[in-house]
């Protein structure tokens, strides 16, 4: 890929919050944004030995990502 410099790219957590923000943005904006975006880790409490407690976690992650991103196909 080659971004001119009015293109943006930002490091997004994949949250809920972000993901969702993403969906806000106009088509003219998503134009010049390409968002690379990052799972974040599990909680410290969470046992991370426990294959169902990171499944769970990745499905969260992964939740609605579909429709965040979407609007960025190009």
């Amino acid at each position: 890929m080659n971004f001119g410099p009015r293109h943006y790219v930002p490091v997004l957590k994949l949250k809920r919050a972000e993901k969702a923000a993403l969906g806000l943005l106009t088509q003219t904006i998503t134009a010049h944004v390409t968002p690379l975006l990052e799972i974040v880790e599990m909680p410290k409490g969470a046992p991370s030995g426990k294959s169902k407690a990171l499944d769970r976690h990745l499905t969260n992650a992964f939740l609605r990502l579909k429709e965040a991103v979407l609007p960025f196909k190009r």
